[in-house]
């Protein structure tokens, strides 16, 4: 799947949410226009071996729960868990991912990362 594609996804599946349900402990993104004001920088890469995290994302926010790769993405900036800003320079990046269309293949490749993903 190309980064393209990807972004494309991410982008209609926060378009396409139905509800929000926030949670404490959920996996709810905010797609920040600016790496600045963003949590954490994220690229999205071609290949599962280069990946920190393999990343499934979901339409539904209750499946979004924990810190496990299921992300529910969310246009409103107050129900995020973290911000995210996507880039291509894999150097910039805190994190790099693999977007799977599979739930079941989503998860941490590099643990000693995840904390940058940790919601209290």
């Amino acid at each position: 799947m190309r980064i393209s594609d990807c972004i494309k996804k991410l982008a209609s599946a926060a378009a396409f949410a139905v509800f929000i349900v926030p949670a404490a402990h959920s996996q709810t993104l905010y797609k920040s226009g600016s790496a600045e004001r963003a949590d954490v920088k994220v690229c999205p890469v071609e290949n599962v071996n280069r990946a920190d995290l393999v990343v499934y994302v979901t339409q539904y926010a209750h499946r979004a729960i924990g810190n496990k790769g299921i992300w529910f993405l969310t246009d409103r900036e107050d129900d995020e868990c973290k911000s995210i800003y996507f880039t291509n320079n894999e150097w910039s990046a805190d994190i790099k991912v693999f977007f799977t269309i599979h739930e079941n293949e989503a998860g941490w490749r590099n643990k000693s990362k995840k904390h940058l993903l940790d919601c209290q």
